[in-house]
């Protein structure tokens, strides 16, 4: 299929693999459907591939259709037997788009029924017709959005964005949900206004990003029935994907027949973790149904406190208390959803970021209404925040006040996390005291036991669990930097893109004394974050860093200049990197699968997949953490030794 050559002023960004599949489809397929949300590009993809598009305006009747369809092949009529007769004389590809929704079924079936026809249509609910071949664009990747509106942005003006406006870039794209039709709109705004006051706008109103994607949305949104748009309202609270369990219960009865005709309708869109609804789509539902999206939020709430602890969740339950705290004040059942989904979700897990997460939320369930247990929660959640924030006298006084609370009403769920937490104290000053006997307090007890001596063995076990103690050794183990890949990820779902900014500078600035490690970790967290400035900037001081020493390794002590990893007594972790050494030596560049690192460091033991991963990873980020951050690399085949550090 031939090209049209891109044009100066048609950026295309983000969609090249769809390009390469509607190729391939178009030679399988007699009928392709180019199918997503308003606004994701499906027309900008058709013309990228080389076509002009027979566009129709969405009303037309069946007749007018075949009119349409006849002047564009110069027929003698504007009738379908007109069309037809041209149509057989001179075959060729039928590109159409936006075919009325009401007539697409039969046109399309028509059109298929004449010789030699193959059609592409772009639309936003699929025909359903046998043998269609389906192209989902979804909107683009953050990175891609960023990039997208930057290039805009400097074709509309003429000049650069300015170095300050560069980092708002991604949250702008988030905003609008990462569609390029609102990213050119935007990008339009920003002849008037920079990146940073346009990202202040779209937190009004839709109408922020002019009419045309407004008209194009509230077509979709006026075609769908009652219980669409209020299945709409209820999933427009959450910032990201989620499973379509979870979607389910947020609907109630008949919930998976909605999203059906939702996904089918592209109102809802693929993520990593599930579906969500498009951004600018809940923006229309928060103007249109505010009290169903309240019901939403309140229902989400009730569902976090009830979900294990997973990421999505986590992402959900700090999103709703950032909402609170916002507002300011909440009715008490909201108030008591809110905290008590942070609890499951562990948010009282020791995080500086969360600090200003929580802090609102003491007194906003105290005003609530909300039950005394509750409010002592909210209190014991601040205490973390502010352990992680230094602020030890104030943490102090939130438990306190948690424990007072506790005690007034005989919570024993909380008065036993409180127990819990002044046995970690007293485990960090060497006065744990025997094993209890009881299996849950002796549960607890191995937790602190393996805390208290390093054991990672102990920790890694009982992180396989689904209690409060499973949840802390995982976190254990994430801050002991043996998920830090992962932590990394997480930080813009977790706190937000202000806060991964902090981690991110303070990531740079721990490289001047930690050196090249901590500037590969910065690199990850600034493409999470699509900052290229700050990429290139970083690449930058990895070139003119010191060059990675040799590694010298003889029985279990790595050498590395001046500097000794020593795992001599620590037989897993030295067979792990033996391993990774001889295939360096055997084959550099390639890597190892983790099965194969998974028997070389627990030969013979029989584990499950999961399981098994899981040990992998944390040996490979405990060397990492050793001193081996910038050595050790992950690719897609598993681990390997970085091809370019020399052994000695």
């Amino acid at each position: 299929m031939e090209r049209k050559p891109r044009t100066p002023d048609a950026p295309f960004v983000g969609r090249d693999a769809a390009l390469t599949r509607l190729e391939a489809y178009r030679r399988d397929r007699a009928l392709v459907v180019v199918t997503g949300p308003p606004g994701v590009g499906k027309t900008r993809l058709l013309e990228e591939a080389g076509e002009t598009p027979i566009r129709f305006g969405g009303e037309e009747s069946a007749e007018e259709i075949w009119a349409t369809l006849a002047r564009a092949w110069g027929a003698a009529e504007e009738r379908r037997e007109a069309f037809e007769a041209a149509f057989t004389e001179r075959p060729g590809p039928l590109v159409l788009d936006a075919l009325p929704e009401h007539h697409a079924t039969a046109v399309l079936g028509a059109l298929l029924d004449l010789p030699d026809a193959r059609v592409v249509v772009a639309t936003r609910v699929r025909p359903g017709l046998a043998g269609e071949q389906v192209l989902e664009l979804e909107p683009l990747t953050t990175a891609d959005g960023a990039a997208l509106l930057l290039e805009l942005v400097e074709r509309t003006r003429g000049t650069a964005p300015t170095e300050d406006e560069r980092p708002w870039a991604s949250e702008v794209a988030t905003a609008v949900g990462c569609l390029p039709l609102a990213l050119e709109l935007c990008a339009g705004r920003a002849r008037m206004l920079g990146l940073r006051a346009i990202h202040h706008r779209l937190s009004d109103s839709l109408a922020a990003l002019g009419p045309s994607l407004e008209v194009s949305l509230r077509a979709s949104w006026d075609a769908l029935g009652e219980t669409e748009r209020m299945g709409v309202a209820r999933l427009a609270p959450l910032t990201g994907g989620a499973p379509i369990d979870a979607l389910e219960a947020l609907l109630g009865s008949g919930g998976l027949d909605t999203l059906a005709r939702l996904r089918e309708r592209s109102l809802l869109v693929a993520s990593d973790h599930g579906l969500w609804v498009p951004r600018p789509v809940a923006t229309l539902a928060v103007e249109e149904r505010a009290e169903d999206v309240e019901r939403g939020r309140l229902a989400l709430a009730e569902l976090l406190a009830t979900t294990e602890p997973s990421r999505w969740a986590r992402r959900e339950a700090h999103a709703l208390a950032r909402t609170l705290g916002e507002r300011g004040s909440a009715p008490a059942p909201m108030a008591s959803a809110v905290v008590r989904a942070l609890v499951a979700q562990g948010g009282g897990a020791a995080s500086a970021a969360l600090e200003r997460l929580v802090e609102p939320l003491v007194d906003i369930t105290a005003r609530s209404g909300a039950s005394v247990e509750l409010v002592g929660w909210a209190h014991l959640l601040r205490s973390h925040a502010r352990t992680a924030a230094g602020d030890e006298q104030g943490a102090a006084k939130d438990r306190r006040a948690a424990a007072t609370l506790a005690a007034k009403g005989e919570h024993a769920t909380l008065a036993d996390e409180l127990r819990l937490l002044a046995a970690e104290e007293g485990a960090d000053v060497g006065e744990l005291g025997p094993a209890p006997a009881d299996p849950v307090q002796r549960r607890r007890w191995e937790w602190l036991k393996a805390r208290a001596d390093g054991d990672e063995s102990t920790m890694d076990a009982l992180a396989t669990g689904k209690d409060r103690v499973a949840f802390r050794a995982r976190h254990w183990l994430a801050e002991r930097g043996h998920r830090r890949t992962e932590r990394l990820e997480s930080i813009l779902e977790d706190a937000g893109p202000g806060e991964a900014r902090e981690v991110l500078a303070a990531l740079e600035a721990l490289a001047e004394s930690e050196g090249r490690g901590r500037l590969w970790e910065a690199r990850r967290l600034a493409e999470q974050l699509g900052d290229r400035a700050t990429i290139a900037a970083i690449d930058e001081r990895l070139k003119s860093a010191p060059s990675v020493a040799p590694l010298a390794i003889e029985e279990g002590r790595i050498r590395r200049g001046t500097e000794v990893v020593d795992v001599a007594r620590r037989p897993t972790l030295r067979r792990v990197l033996e391993a990774l050494v001889a295939k360096r030596l055997e084959a550099p560049g390639e890597a190892l699968a983790w099965d194969t690192l998974l028997e070389a460091g627990w030969p013979g033991q029989k584990v499950g997949a999961e399981s098994g991963v899981h040990r992998v990873r944390v040996a490979v980020s405990t060397l990492r953490k050793l001193g081996l951050a910038d050595v050790i690399e992950t690719v897609d085949e598993g681990y390997r030794l970085a091809p370019d550090v020399p052994l000695a």
